[in-house]
Parts: structure tokens; C-alpha cells; sequence
């Protein structure tokens, strides 16, 4: 079977990560940089360095708050696959969740790793929540509006 090069290049990548490949035991610490790597490349691939740190943090937060699960990938999956219900639309939208641009899977990967490792400070003022400028969900109402950068809004 001859896979497009990059395709290739991308199951390279992914399989660089510790805890990603079919044989290794992947240690919790592991899959929850994966999961927020994957997070970054979908919801902020073609923002800012800021903007991609942004939306890492934001998912640090939730777990970090008592009424959001305890884990960096529970967090991320909390409402199932169901579109609507999911808390990030990368996960729930019925797509391959694959990255295909190995320039900007190699920087989310970058950036997961920096925010896991304490390395930014929260350009969000602590929020829990992030949405397009194109949309206006209806549960912003009852949110404190903590900033705007790049194309996403911020909330707690």
C-alpha cells in the first residue's frame, strides 16, 4: 500500500510522541499531551503562537476546576461524540482527527509541550471557555468576557 508522502509524514510525527505508538504503554502524561496537541492543531492550528497557547490553557483550566473532569483527554471528550454535546468541535464533528499539515502539527505539538510544562503565562485571565468571532452561542450570556485573541473570544 503507498501512502501519499504526507500522510507518511504525519504517522511519522505522531508516532514520535512518547505513548502514541501501537507498542508502547502510553502513560497518562503521554496521552494528555497528545490530546492537547490535537486540541491545538484543530481548534488554533492557523492562529497565533498566542492564539495556540490560548487555547491550550484554556483546557488546562478546566482541569484544574473542580466541575470539569480531572484529565487533560476526559476534559476534551467530556460530551461524548455527539455533535453539539462536545465540548470542542474538532472531536465531535465526524471527521478523521488525523493532522494532515505537518509544519503546524509539529507546532502544536511544540506548544502543548510548553504549556504542560509550565513554560507560558495564561493569555486568557483563567478562562474556561472559547468560542469563533463568527458565532454568538447563546451561553455567553452568563459568562465573564476575559479577552479576544485572534479569530477566538474568552470566557470565564
Amino acid at each position: 500500500m503507498c501512502l501519499p508522502i504526507p500522510v507518511i509524514l504525519v504517522l511519522l510525527l505522531v508516532a514520535a510522541i512518547p505513548g502514541t505508538g501501537r507498542a508502547s504503554s502510553a502513560s497518562a502524561s503521554s496521552d494528555g499531551l497528545h490530546c492537547l496537541a490535537l486540541t491545538v492543531y484543530w481548534e488554533a492550528r492557523s492562529l497565533s503562537k498566542r492564539g495556540r497557547v490560548a487555547v491550550a490553557h484554556v483546557v488546562i483550566n478546566r482541569v484544574a476546576n473542580d466541575e470539569f473532569p480531572e484529565s487533560i483527554c476526559q476534559v476534551i471528550r467530556q460530551g461524548g461524540e455527539t455533535l453539539n454535546r462536545c465540548q470542542f468541535s474538532w472531536w465531535c464533528d465526524g471527521k478523521p482527527d488525523v493532522p494532515t499539515n505537518p509544519d503546524a502539527w509539529q507546532q502544536a505539538i511544540a506548544t502543548a509541550r510548553s504549556v504542560l510544562a509550565g513554560e507560558s503565562i495564561d493569555p486568557t485571565g483563567g478562562a474556561l471557555y472559547f468560542h469563533n468571532e463568527g458565532v454568538n452561542p447563546p451561553w455567553t450570556g452568563s459568562l465573564i468576557r476575559t479577552g479576544k485573541i485572534d479569530a477566538h473570544v474568552f470566557y470565564r
